[in-house]
């Protein structure tokens, strides 16, 4: 289903300050959106901005990520070759490559690591619950191209 909530808008500025204030522009608007009762999750969502004295006029924004900030992040992850990276990271595209990963804001431990809809065993996988961080270690195939994609869900 469709939930409709309305964000209180905080702050906007106009792209040229020095500009005619009825000109027309690019602005910045800056949103708080509510504190709901009820639960919403993590997900596409849709925008509509609109003057209140002309509401038919609507800009449509389709590619809002919508994102608890309590939700489980990487934060990082590295390979036995020194890459870095946070959502990818480079690999070894004709041999397998070790990697590491820390999750900040984890529920729990990685209990399961998928890639790419192919679960894969870890070395090792550790939880600091005062921290909230989830550590794990395992051993990429070459089957990834070059180039590995994550993202954490659950942990």
């Amino acid at each position: 289903g469709v939930t409709v909530v309305k964000p209180v808008v905080h702050s906007f500025s106009r792209k040229d300050p020095t500009a005619y204030p009825t000109a027309i522009q690019d602005v910045t608007i800056t949103i708080r959106t509510p504190v709901l009762a009820l639960s919403l999750e993590s997900s596409a969502v849709q925008i509509v901005v609109f003057h209140a004295q002309q509401s038919l006029r609507q800009a449509t924004y389709n590619n809002f990520n919508m994102k608890d900030p309590t939700s489980p992040v990487v934060s990082g992850m590295t390979t036995d070759e020194g890459f870095l990276g946070t959502s990818e990271i480079k690999v070894r595209a004709s041999a397998s490559t070790d990697l590491s990963a820390l999750v900040t804001n984890a529920k729990s431990a990685i209990l399961d690591l998928v890639v790419a809809d192919v679960s894969y065993d870890m070395t090792t996988s550790l939880y600091d619950a005062n921290s909230r961080q989830a550590y794990a270690i395992w051993t990429q195939p070459s089957d990834t191209g070059g180039l590995l994609s994550v993202n954490p869900t659950g942990a």
